[in-house]
């Protein structure tokens, strides 16, 4: 037998995870917190083993796999979100079915008219199957990033260059590592930013929120898409800031803060998460500055992989994130596709969610 049971001990959760190879910001305690802070209700629950029920307290050590669910309230149908995750073992072929069964039930107390999940699992024929087997669809829209760029941050063999023969002052082994296996134009950049002044600087300052914020209205303006809230930047920062898991990092040109961007270090990736940036920034290079700084202190926190976030799929021209792929691949890397986010109906009218959101997608170019 099989048990969903709450989990209410962060440190247990916390743990549990960090023995994980999928563990993840969007399954961590702190993406709960945010989403609390943005007045949300989650659940936050463990699957255990029969064993583990027997007394009134589960015992923790023998939980099978944990999932964060989110309640999206929307006028067009409520639903509940599972991003990234469940984390299960995926080898124990009961355990997901048991997963989807327990969650139907929640959904169906909160009265939602479906349920999204985009899993922690590469895009696959098998892993397809598997939520087809179940009943899922293909959902219209994404949950989170699904066509990621990410760079491993250990050390590999390098490519021979010989701009680089010499030592590069300021950085040593797997930094000069990065910075030769780079493109040649993102190196030029980031010498051309120093050159022109730029300072990058390090914040854990709840105000340089307001710095992004209005920042980001500035960049949605010019590449038309629709900025976060200041709320939602604010709740996501402070959650992950208390464990030193935020950092904000500026570039900084005669005193005045020209781009800045959020960045998450959590268990083995750090993930450039939110950027904005003005006019000014583009003549100085002060963003590929920015990411090169983040880099380095992801090295110095020995984690294992810089995730640049969503990508545009290849072919996809009109995307909104096409202008963004020549800027994020030129730092050195390789694509990983996650399983897209697939939707489980529960109430007829999950079909005008359906229709919705298939033709807000082609207006937004997401």
């Amino acid at each position: 037998m099989l048990y969903l049971k709450p989990i209410a001990d962060e440190k247990a959760w916390e743990s549990f995870l960090k023995t994980r190879e999928d563990q993840n910001f969007l399954q961590s305690w702190y993406w709960g917190e945010t989403q609390e802070k943005l007045d949300k209700k989650i659940f936050r629950l463990g699957v255990f083993s029969s064993q583990a029920c027997r007394s009134f307290k589960p015992d923790l050590s023998l939980l099978q796999g944990i999932v964060l669910l989110i309640k999206e309230e929307a006028r067009r149908g409520s639903y509940l979100a599972c991003p990234a995750g469940p984390l299960l073992n995926w080898e124990n072929k009961d355990l997901f079915p048991f997963f989807v069964a327990e969650i139907k039930k929640i959904a169906k107390k909160e009265r939602v008219c479906f349920i999204r999940i985009r899993p922690q699992l590469l895009d696959a024929p098998e892993n397809q199957k598997l939520f087809k087997n179940q009943g899922f669809i293909l959902a219209p829209m994404h949950m989170h990033a699904e066509t990621t760029w990410q760079l491993s941050l250990q050390k590999a063999k390098p490519k021979k260059h010989p701009v680089l023969k010499k030592e590069t002052p300021g950085v040593k082994g797997i930094g000069k590592d990065l910075l030769r296996n780079m493109d040649k134009g993102h190196r030029y950049e980031i010498r051309k930013a120093k050159k022109k002044g730029v300072k990058v600087v390090a914040s854990r300052d709840l105000k340089d929120v307001n710095i992004l914020y209005q920042m980001q209205l500035e960049t949605a303006k010019r590449h038309h898409f629709v900025p976060f809230s200041k709320k939602r930047l604010r709740a996501e920062f402070e959650a992950f800031l208390k464990n030193d898991n935020a950092l904000l990092f500026k570039a900084i040109v005669k005193k005045h803060p020209v781009a800045i961007a959020m960045f998450i270090y959590y268990g083995k990736e750090i993930v450039y998460h939110y950027s904005a940036s003005t006019q000014e920034a583009r003549k100085t290079s002060a963003s590929y500055l920015v990411l090169w700084e983040a880099i380095k202190e992801a090295q110095k926190r020995n984690i294992k992989r810089f995730n640049f976030w969503g990508i545009a799929p290849e072919g996809q021209k009109h995307h909104r994130f096409a202008g963004l792929n020549h800027f994020k691949k030129g730092f050195g890397g390789f694509q990983v596709d996650y399983l897209p986010a697939h939707d489980l109906p529960l109430k007829p009218t999950y079909w005008l969610t359906f229709l919705f959101e298939t033709l807000r997608k082609k207006v937004r170019r997401l």
